[in-house]
């Protein structure tokens, strides 16, 4: 890890989510559309060229195929790093690690420990239940990703108590200077052709009121953005198990670009 958050010119991405909302599909999804696009030229990042193995051996293989990439790893960290070089007016040189912790990950945190401790000054990342590779991976990124699933969000899975702790961790990290001095939220919603709505922002706020809050009063994140993301056609099939019929990466497409755009505005 050392290694990798030392990168230069690099894009760095953190990723969180709940188990099973879309993470790594989003991912690859992401590096499948920049692998295929006219536009661009993927390439490894020159500073650490290990990451390109999974992105296009593994997860842009299996979604042409029809295929969800695999769930992440308890315990693991994935790291997938590209990059992009002779594009267009659009995208210029620019390298992207994308950093994603499995979703298991975050229910065996105390978060009850989080919150007696948040107001002391000896209150630290490292006391948190994460990793060390995690907690390199938060404090060197710009940009996180938060995804949740539009059709549990009525459910019983406190979404908005979650995202609200991870948003307070940050907060105590970047008031003790550990973050980046700039950083950017970007909310997904996946599976978003579940949803009965049509507005995000109506969702965030009925049903992620505090985090719709935290995006409001921009007091931890430089800039924000709520998206949707759906991957396309859906179906099971004899075996019951879920196939992509057809590939949509129209909301990669858009992902990609705000992070690209919110970077290069710096």
């Amino acid at each position: 890890m050392a290694n990798t958050t030392s990168k230069k010119n690099t894009v760095f991405v953190f990723t969180f989510g709940r188990p099973g909302v879309g993470k790594s599909t989003i991912l690859a999804a992401i590096t499948y559309f920049l692998k295929i696009s006219t536009r661009i030229i993927l390439r490894v990042n020159r500073q650490n060229k290990g990451g390109m193995k999974v992105v296009i051996e593994d997860w842009t293989k299996t979604l042409s195929r029809g295929n969800f990439p695999p769930r992440s790893i308890v315990g693991e960290i994935i790291e997938v790093d590209v990059g992009l070089e002779d594009g267009t007016e659009q995208f210029e040189e620019l390298g992207f690690t994308f950093f994603e912790i499995s979703g298991e990950d975050l229910m065996i945190i105390d978060l009850q420990n989080f919150l007696s401790k948040s107001g002391s000054e000896d209150w630290n990342l490292e006391e948190t239940e994460f990793p060390e590779t995690v907690i390199d991976a938060i404090r060197c990124s710009e940009f996180f990703i938060i995804v949740v699933q539009s059709d549990e969000l009525e459910g019983d899975y406190d979404e908005d108590w979650l995202i609200d702790q991870f948003f307070e961790i940050l907060e105590e990290e970047k008031n003790k200077g550990k973050l980046k001095e700039n950083i950017y939220l970007l909310l997904i919603i996946s599976k978003w052709d579940l949803s009965r709505y049509s507005n995000t922002e109506k969702v965030i706020k009925k049903y992620l009121s505090n985090t719709y809050a935290w995006i409001r009063s921009k007091r931890l994140f430089d800039k924000s953005a709520i998206k949707t993301f759906t991957i396309g056609e859906v179906k099971k099939d004899s075996d019951e198990k879920a196939v992509i019929t057809d590939i949509k990466l129209d909301d990669a497409r858009k992902i990609i670009e705000w992070i690209y755009k919110a970077k290069k505005l710096q």
